[in-house]
Formats: structure tokens, C-alpha cells, sequence
């Protein structure tokens, strides 16, 4: 079944992965790009991430690079802002590698 979602009802990819603790506990990373559709910004809301350097890509729907950049997260849970104004209307997929070899992903929209 392929992806689903759209402008008006966009959705959340969420990849779940057990964490190296000695519980084993499983983690579920998450991240959600908002508001969506977007208009000169964009949040990015991650949660459950470990801390290192993680590497943000975005392409438009041919699949260009169209912004990367590179994050050093030191939390947990966090918001970052991406000034999008000179992006154009149109469906965005946004790609996050993080330090420990794990991509997560999801799509947007700009108006």
C-alpha cells in the first residue's frame, strides 16, 4: 500500500526502533512538519531523537535538492525553524539523517 496523504490531510511517518538501553524499551522517532502548508516558514517538530548531528535534506518532487543543512541536537525533543521564502509552491519531501545511521521522513507542502 502506497503513502498516503495530502495538502488538506497530510501525514505523520514515524519509524519505530528499539534503543541500545539495558530495558530494551522501544522508542518511536517522529517528525512532523508544521504549519502544513507552510508559507515563509517551517517548524519541524522531532521527538524521541538522540543527541548528535543529524542532516536535513529537502527535495522538491523531482527529487532536487532544493535545502540542506546540517543540526546539532542536544535535546530530546525539539523545534527547528527553516525560513522557506524563497521556496516555491509545491509537495516536499524532507529527509533527516541522523548520527546513528537512521533516516526519518515526511512530506509538506507550500502554498
Amino acid at each position: 500500500e502506497g503513502i498516503k496523504g495530502s495538502v488538506d490531510e497530510p501525514f505523520v511517518l514515524t519509524l519505530d526502533y528499539h534503543s541500545e538501553s539495558p530495558d530494551k524499551e522501544s522508542q518511536t522517532i517522529s517528525l512532523i512538519g508544521h504549519p502544513n502548508p507552510f508559507s515563509n516558514e517551517l517548524l519541524l517538530e522531532f521527538n524521541h531523537v538522540e543527541e548528535g548531528e543529524m542532516t536535513l535534506l529537502i527535495t522538491d518532487v523531482s527529487g532536487k535538492a532544493v535545502f540542506t543543512e546540517t543540526i546539532n541536537n542536544s535535546a530530546y525533543t525539539f523545534t527547528h525553524k527553516i525560513n522557506t521564502r524563497d521556496l516555491v509552491s509545491g509537495i516536499y519531501l524532507i529527509k533527516v539523517d541522523i548520527d546513528n545511521g537512521q533516516s526519518i521522513y515526511t512530506r509538506v507542502a507550500k502554498k
